[in-house]
């Protein structure tokens, strides 16, 4: 986003060679460009162009779209099945939980979402009475849809099917036969017309232009969707694709159910779909058709492909939850209805009573569970990421090479300090470092996890810590000079040392500067905490937060690449690297949760997760947690 910029007009659009637009340049782009092109604009326009600003812009926009794709299905819901089922669909969508994580990403997903409800609404507006008007508009929706997000192709056999099912409710009237059949071709081609017109318009770097009719697919762009292809389809041999290996059909629906909406309301979608299909079935197929088809149909062509994540199944979210609406509220009508009509016994009656009770608190449960697990889970953005929450842990309490010890009202803190790797000083030597406290608090003293002297005929080094604003020549708040005795058991890692420094108060938000000389002894070397990561296929730990930059001088970083074939030089490699750690540093189950899938690929690699959790099943992630 940062590197992408508005045109200067529509020669420089529509050339993928030269507009300052096309994402395709920079790097490995697979989404649809209309959210990107809309974002950018909106953050040029209220000058939020930075990395920072403009991931908020996305973020903000994927909201207002989501908000958008919640009025869009009141529509919906009260066109098919009337006002209160739309409301009550819209409302049960508000609180689902995948559609409101994905509005706090930078996604092209809500944004997609409202195309398909919007063109579904035109869809049964065919399927009513079909007018050359709706099969443009619907063409426009599903061509925006498409620019959004290109596998989302399939929406287009909505307008055929709502065309055929037209044509089915007007064949008995033979007379009404040819002209209908006449309109809806017409119409079709109209909408495939506006499709194609549309994407062209909004997806524009699939083409390589100049102008608009310069329609020569782009191979840059045909590349990248083959790639993603077979991607997809399991085709491609890396390690995001060994996280999928033995994930069974189910897989997809049980995120969904479960996690995605909740069981009470997963259930409730499992079960309305079903009778809707049935009602279809039965002949009162005019108000179902389409949600049930696109449901279905949908859910099926996301998980025949081996990549089955629950952000795929978003497309349906919306019109699964219409129909557990559609649902729940027709089983409240009918069984009120039946006691209120009711003229059996006092006991009959009584059992319908009952009831009809249970339907409204079937009813309840099910809005009142979904928004209760809505509360819980966005909870998770009422405190901090988890890796920034254990990156802020480890700051604290893993070493640096030089560490200030600052007390304060809430304890004592330590401020790790950088220093090059692999720096010696010898007497004589100067290292200084400037550093700013987050908080106010008194500065009484120094770490040193690694201070190791390079010259073992020398006995001790003398070191001088001095404090200072701005420039330590400019004048000390306080200094200390120590001689440290080396102790020669220490080792190659060298020795843990305490310093106690002049207790000196320290102003939050202040920028100070801390030297050490070394006056007379051994050269020496410092280091900080040596730290392993699995693989380079997850997040490094701890990141990068107010200024503090751990890869750049504070902690040692060695990985263990455990994604690599199990042989002998792996096994010689993770040795060395797990001698050398003083900690290894798990930022997420990614790796112990896929490698352990393939246990002909990986037998060494699971032996060592099995040691390291202690857990006899090859399945890890059945030990890792409490880990």
């Amino acid at each position: 986003m940062q590197q992408i910029s508005s045109v200067d007009g529509l020669g420089q659009y529509f050339n993928a060679e030269e507009s300052s637009l096309n994402p395709l340049g920079y790097g490995f782009y697979t989404y649809g460009m209309l959210p990107l092109f809309i974002t950018r604009y909106v953050a040029e326009w209220f000058a939020r162009t930075t990395y920072d600003e403009v991931v908020l812009v996305g973020r903000m926009l994927s909201g207002v779209f989501d908000l958008a794709a919640i009025l869009a299905l009141y529509f919906l819901g009260r066109r098919l099945y009337g006002r209160r089922i739309g409301l009550l669909a819209a409302a049960l969508y508000a609180a689902a939980v995948v559609p409101i994580q994905l509005s706090h990403y930078f996604a092209v997903d809500s944004f997609t979402t409202v195309f398909i409800i919007a063109a579904l609404y035109v869809a049964i507006m065919v399927m009513e009475r079909p007018r050359w008007c709706l099969f443009a508009l619907f063409g426009l929706l599903t061509g925006l849809a498409m620019a959004t997000k290109v596998s989302i192709a399939p929406l287009a056999g909505l307008i055929a099917l709502a065309s055929l099912a037209y044509l089915v409710d007007i064949w008995p009237e033979r007379e009404k036969r040819r002209p209908a059949i006449k309109r809806l071709l017409i119409g079709l081609v109209v909408a495939g017309l506006l499709t194609a017109v549309t994407f062209r318009l909004f997806q524009p770097y699939a083409f390589l232009g100049p102008g608009f009719f310069g329609l020569q697919l782009n191979p840059r762009w045909l590349e990248i969707i083959s790639e993603v292809r077979n991607q997809v389809a399991g085709g491609a041999d890396f390690p995001p694709n060994h996280h999928w290996a033995g994930r069974g059909w189910s897989y997809g629906l049980t995120n969904m159910v479960q996690w995605g909406m909740g069981l009470p309301l997963g259930l409730a979608v499992l079960l309305s779909w079903g009778w809707a299909a049935w009602r279809c079935l039965r002949g009162d197929w005019h108000k179902h058709l389409l949600p049930v088809v696109w449901v279905g149909g949908f859910f099926l062509y996301q998980n025949i492909n081996f990549w089955r994540y629950t952000r795929y199944f978003q497309p349906i979210y919306p019109i699964a939850i219409l129909l557990a609406a559609w649902a729940l509220i027709t089983l409240f009508d009918r069984a009120w209805t039946a006691y209120r009509q009711s003229h059996a016994d006092a006991s009959e009656k009584r059992r319908k009573r009952i009831a009809a009770l249970l339907v409204t608190l079937l009813l309840l449960f099910v809005v009142g569970s979904t928004y209760a697990y809505a509360y819980a889970f966005t909870r998770i953005y009422a405190r901090p990421h988890a890796r920034v929450a254990a990156s802020d842990w480890m700051r604290d309490n893993l070493p640096g090479p030089v560490n200030l010890l600052v007390q304060n009202e809430s304890g004592q803190r330590q401020i790790p300090l950088s220093m090059p790797y692999d720096l010696t000083l010898d007497a004589g030597d100067v290292w200084a470092r400037t550093f700013t406290p987050a908080e106010s608090g008194t500065l009484i003293g120094l770490t040193t996890p690694h201070l190791l002297g390079l010259d073992e005929n020398q006995e001790s080094v003398t070191l001088e810590f001095a404090l200072g604003k701005g420039n330590i020549d400019d004048g000390r708040l306080a200094s200390h000079t120590e001689i440290v005795t080396l102790d020669p058991a220490a080792g190659p890692e060298g020795q843990n040392q305490r310093f106690v420094f002049p207790a000196t108060d320290l102003i939050g938000g202040q920028e100070y500067v801390i030297s050490m000389a070394v006056l007379d002894g051994s050269p020496l070397t410092l280091a900080g905490t040596a730290l392993a990561v699995e693989t380079s296929w997850d997040d490094f730990l701890p990141l990068r937060s107010e200024g503090f930059d751990p890869f750049g001088g504070i902690y040692r970083l060695s990985n263990l690449q455990l994604y690599e074939p199990d042989n002998k030089a792996k096994r010689d490699q993770m040795q060395q690297t797990l001698d050398e750690a003083e900690y290894i540093v798990l930022s997420s189950n990614r790796a112990y949760d896929s490698m352990p899938r393939l246990p002909l690929r990986y037998p060494m690699t699971t032996a060592y997760y099995q040691a390291l959790f202690a857990c006899e099943s090859e399945q890890i992630i059945d030990c890792a947690y409490p880990a």
